[in-house]
C-alpha cells in the first residue's frame, strides 16, 4: 500500500487527497499517475464551476460514453483515434483539450462515405477475439 500512496503524493494537497483501493496493487505507476492528474483537473472545473455559478448548477455529471471509452482506454501506445460522427468528434475535442490534453492531437473526424466500421473491419475482428 505504501508504493500505492507514494504514486499519488504529488497529485495531493492540502485541500484533499485520494481514495486508493488495494485493487490498485497491480496496476503500473504511470495509469495511476494519469488517473490522479485527470481526477485533480476534474476536481479542479468543478470548483471553478462552483465559484462562477452561485445559483443551482450542475457541477458534474457522468461522462457519454465516448468520453468514457477515451479517459479509460486510452494512452500515450494509441497512434490515432477516428471517429465518424461530427457530434461526437466535437465533443472528445473539447473533452481532451479540458482533461487529456495528450489526446487532443490523436483525434481524427472521419467523414467517408464507407461505413467505418467496414472500413476496418471492427465486426470481423471483434468477431475473431471472441473466439479466440
Amino acid at each position: 500500500m505504501s508504493r500505492l500512496k507514494k504514486v499519488v503524493a504529488d497529485y495531493c494537497d492540502e485541500q484533499g487527497g485520494f481514495i486508493i483501493r488495494t485493487a490498485a496493487e497491480g496496476v503500473h505507476e504511470q495509469e495511476m499517475a494519469a488517473d490522479a492528474a485527470y481526477l485533480k483537473r476534474v476536481w479542479t472545473k468543478v470548483m471553478e464551476r462552483k465559484k462562477r455559478n452561485q445559483t443551482r448548477y450542475q457541477l458534474y455529471g457522468e461522462l457519454a460514453l465516448a468520453q468514457r471509452v477515451l479517459r479509460d482506454f486510452a494512452d500515450a501506445h494509441l497512434d490515432r483515434i477516428r471517429v465518424d460522427s461530427r457530434l461526437t468528434y466535437e465533443a472528445l475535442l473539447e473533452f481532451t483539450a479540458e482533461y487529456i490534453p495528450e489526446m487532443t492531437s490523436k483525434l481524427e473526424h472521419y467523414s467517408g462515405r464507407q461505413p467505418i466500421f467496414d472500413l476496418f473491419d471492427v465486426e470481423n475482428e471483434n468477431s475473431a477475439r471472441a473466439g479466440a
